[in-house]
């Protein structure tokens, strides 16, 4: 048997999520966050915000690169056992054509 999970669509904004469970994650602009089941230290609540690039700190490392968005991932104060998956969001303009 092959088990099938399915999701409805993230609500946007901070979810609870259950370290068992896993879940989904969603930004203002569309941008996702997915947290693998365990990857948690413990039910909680888990955001994902977009940042405005004209305000970050720091600026791109050489002019060889762009920052086309900037993100904040907050998982409750601790950190994940397993990599989560981002979908970001990028207005067409900030890539290049034939871009890697």
């Amino acid at each position: 048997d092959i088990e099938v999970r399915v999701q409805a669509a993230p609500v946007v904004g901070a979810q609870w999520i259950a370290r068992a469970q896993g879940g989904l994650v969603a930004a203002s602009d569309g941008s996702m966050l997915q947290i693998a089941p365990g990857a948690l230290a413990g039910d909680q609540t888990v955001s994902l915000s977009i940042l405005d690039v004209a305000g970050l700190a720091l600026p791109a490392p050489t002019t060889d690169f762009n920052i086309g968005s900037a993100f904040r991932v907050d998982v409750g104060g601790g950190s994940l056992a397993t990599p989560a998956q981002l979908a970001i969001r990028m207005a067409p303009s900030s890539v290049r054509a034939g871009a890697a």
